[in-house]
């Protein structure tokens, strides 16, 4: 199977992403329901999630072995009985999740890090007709970007699982389309790619948000975050809409472990659309929407001390200043203060 060429680092930042975004909503599930098998022979999530810790350590392996040698050749495991073995049923849900998403950020990393020509030098020998989720023919040459590729995409696959099982024992959420006159705040469609590149691909709009958010910033860039947003479970990011045109993003990122009674709120808007009020709309029916549907008790936001804009936008919406956080992030080379902002509520 041919993948699409893309670079290595963006597949790297895009697991990076994906980690970070599932693990509140997998923390979100419920010990007993982690455990649960929906079918016999099925794994339940704390197995799927204790699959994907295996898999993160045997492609660890290859990953870094295949920068040694000439071939891509490297054992398999049986995952059945790898799963048996270790009982992932018996472990603490947080604690499983946790060590998946730290295991697969040093993934990332080690993506990265390897050498561009290493990582696109064909090998004619190799096992991936064997051991890659999608296979590759044994007479065709295969590379370690493929099998890079193809690490992330199996993992977007059981996390599909989860979440398609997930869907199926509760009411899911009602889709999200809100008019508030001076835009509209909608759920994402996989046409808005070519919008949202065009209006993030702007440095003024990159300089007041974490560097997550790439710049020069390409319709690839889009694409994944779309498909990332449409996959994820709950629903926690949506499109800013105005004349039929994403222009900007909304959204929550759900926290985990002992602060999981809150979220961060995160928002954009492209620079053709500043100065009209539609932040501010968005920011009022988003954290409103946020505190009900998760029901949680606190909602917080951060800006750039060089970002008043931002700042009056919070204050309009109900957010209060709780403090200046010194010298706490470094943007666009220079260190600077941010402003932390919350709502919180009974």
């Amino acid at each position: 199977m041919k993948l699409q060429p893309v670079i290595t680092e963006k597949v790297a930042a895009d697991l990076k992403r994906t980690v970070e975004q599932a693990a509140p909503s997998l923390l979100a599930i419920r010990e007993s329901d982690a455990a649960r098998q929906p079918a016999p022979g099925k794994w339940s999530p704390k197995e799927i999630v204790g699959h994907l810790i295996d898999s993160a350590v045997n492609n660890h392996l290859r990953f870094v072995r295949a920068q040694l040698q000439e071939d891509l050749v490297f054992p398999g495991y049986p995952q059945d009985e790898w799963v048996q073995l270790q009982q992932y049923n018996a472990i603490p849900w947080p604690a499983l999740v946790m060590l998946w998403k730290a295991f697969n950020v040093h993934m990332a990393h080690v993506m990265a890090a390897a050498s561009p020509s290493v990582r696109a030098r064909p090998r004619v020998r190799h096992n991936l007709h064997e051991i890659a989720f999608r296979t590759v023919s044994e007479t065709a040459p295969a590379t370690l970007e493929y099998l890079m590729q193809d690490y992330v995409i199996h993992l977007k696959h059981h996390l599909r699982q989860i979440a398609n099982a997930r869907a199926g024992d509760r009411a899911p959420l009602p889709a999200m389309l809100v008019d508030l006159g001076v835009c509209i705040i909608r759920d994402w469609r996989p046409d808005d790619a070519a919008s949202v590149a065009r209006h993030a691909n702007n440095r003024n709009v990159w300089r007041n948000l974490r560097d997550r958010f790439p710049h020069p910033y390409t319709e690839d860039d889009a694409r994944q975050f779309v498909d990332a947003s449409l996959a994820a479970q709950p629903r926690t990011n949506f499109a800013i809409d105005v004349g039929g045109e994403a222009v900007g993003s909304i959204g929550v990122i759900l926290q985990d472990d002992i602060e999981r009674v809150g979220a961060e709120l995160g928002y954009w808007l492209g620079e053709d659309y500043w100065g009209r009020g539609i932040t501010t709309a968005a920011v009022n029916a988003v954290a409103r929407y946020a505190l009900d549907t998760f029901d949680l008790k606190r909602l917080y936001a951060i800006a750039f001390v060089w970002n008043p804009a931002s700042a009056r936008v919070l204050e309009k919406a109900g957010f209060k200043l709780e403090g200046i956080m010194l010298k706490s992030a470094v943007k666009d080379g220079e260190v600077t203060d941010q402003c932390l902002y919350a709502m919180t509520r009974e």
